[in-house]
């Protein structure tokens, strides 16, 4: 099953800027420095760096996990410095990870202990390749690693739990601590599916994570908009504006639907919603990413906000609710996507 897809365009509206709203998606530790900087096929790629201190980005927790299943974009900097690429973690413990030595080697390891490390360089300067895992965590594990698409390193029989359960629930990005961005570590295209049951269930390949904004108000409009009356002009920013302007609503049940800019899509292996809020009541409350596609309606579950700054709230549709079948360019580009008050 899908869970995680990121192209990291919501974050700037050009490459060299800094990233703005990263942290209401992410745990961000020590990122002031990073960038984002032209992507790995289009767009914007997130290059990570901090002149002294450890940089990293986390994503929220999938819940448990055994079986993960990670693609991204990776681009090594002007120095081959090595360093870590990715980490899986159970809770606070880092379960495996996969580096990259000053060689331009790919290492696999339990927690810091290293495990195996290819026999070719398959990372080189300045240059893009399309990095994938796929572990299945235990004391009697399994891991693959793939660099373009072919095998680098694997491994059917391996201790890959570090801690005392044999599942995790989040994925950290690692940065670098060179000193300048152009040693930094850039990163595109990133996606992470589970083993539970769905589309996903093995390596995608290499794919591109494509961002699209609203571009016209949909068949339900019921929020109120803070300024004018055109409601998807409010939410249609690169990155987001905060409180500049906003659509709000306290009524359960109310819905504003968006039409999307179209994309020319082949193999769509889901969408993900996005939607930034915050509480803005006394009392707690939570939202449905809305999808419409033909003639229905598919509202998913209720998320919590859970705090009056501003966070991101996501939601993976790996099939067309109207067809109950892969996502097509021209059923993408006849949906709407929106937001609903529970």
């Amino acid at each position: 099953m899908l869970r995680w897809v990121e192209g990291f365009e919501e974050f700037a509206a050009a490459a060299g800027n800094a990233p703005t709203g990263l942290s209401t998606k992410y745990t961000v530790v020590n990122g002031t420095g990073s960038t984002l900087e032209t992507g790995r096929t289009q767009g914007l790629g997130l290059r990570i760096w901090n002149n002294s201190a450890n940089p990293t980005i986390q994503t929220p927790s999938f819940g448990n996990q055994s079986t993960l299943i990670i693609g991204i974009g990776f681009q090594v900097g002007i120095t081959m410095l090595g360093g870590r690429i990715f980490e899986i973690l159970d809770g606070a413990t880092v379960q495996c990870a996969v580096y990259y030595n000053t060689s331009g080697n790919v290492e696999f390891r339990r927690g810091t202990t290293l495990l195996e490390t290819s026999t070719d360089v398959v990372f080189a300067l300045s240059t893009f390749c399309y990095l994938e895992l796929k572990v299945v965590i235990g004391n009697t594990g399994s891991y693959e690693i793939k660099v373009n698409s072919t095998n680098v390193l694997s491994n059917g029989s391996i201790d890959t739990q570090a801690s005392a359960n044999a599942y995790a629930q989040t994925i950290k990005l690692w940065g670098s601590t060179a000193g300048d961005p152009t040693r930094g570590l850039t990163f595109d295209d990133w996606y992470v599916a589970d083993g539970q049951a769905g589309d996903v269930t093995d390596f995608l390949g290499s794919h591109r994570a494509l961002t699209f904004y609203p571009n016209g108000e949909g068949d339900l409009i019921e929020w109120t908009p803070s300024t004018g009356t055109d409601n998807s002009a409010l939410v249609d920013e690169t990155p987001h504006n905060s409180d500049t302007d906003y659509v709000e609503s306290g009524t359960t049940g109310q819905q504003d639907l968006y039409t999307f800019e179209n994309g020319t899509l082949v193999q769509i292996a889901g969408l993900q919603v996005n939607a930034v809020c915050r509480e803005t009541d006394a009392t707690p409350f939570s939202i449905k990413l809305v999808a419409k596609s033909g003639a229905t309606t598919d509202e998913g579950s209720g998320v919590a906000i859970g705090t009056t700054s501003f966070v991101t709230r996501s939601r993976v549709l790996e099939q067309d609710p109207n067809t109950v079948a892969a996502w097509t360019d021209a059923g993408y580009d006849a949906a709407q996507f929106g937001i609903e008050i529970v």
